[in-house]
C-alpha cells in the first residue's frame, strides 16, 4: 500500500502565497483547517461537508 502524506497550509503559508501573487482575488479560494478550498461562485447554493457530514 502507499502511503500519501497530506500538507496543511498555515495561515502564514496562505498569506505569503497572496503576497507572492500565486493566489489571487480571482482564485477564489479560501484557507479551512489547513486546507485550500475552492469558494463556490457568487449566488450558487451553498454545499459543504463537516466532519463528514453533508450540510444544504
Amino acid at each position: 500500500m502507499t502511503t500519501t502524506k497530506i500538507h496543511l497550509w498555515t495561515v502564514t503559508e496562505y498569506h505569503k502565497m497572496i503576497n507572492c501573487g500565486i493566489l489571487t482575488p480571482e482564485s477564489r479560494v479560501e484557507l479551512l483547517e489547513g486546507c485550500i478550498v475552492e469558494m463556490n461562485p457568487q449566488g450558487a447554493p451553498m454545499l459543504q461537508q463537516l466532519n463528514g457530514h453533508l450540510i444544504i
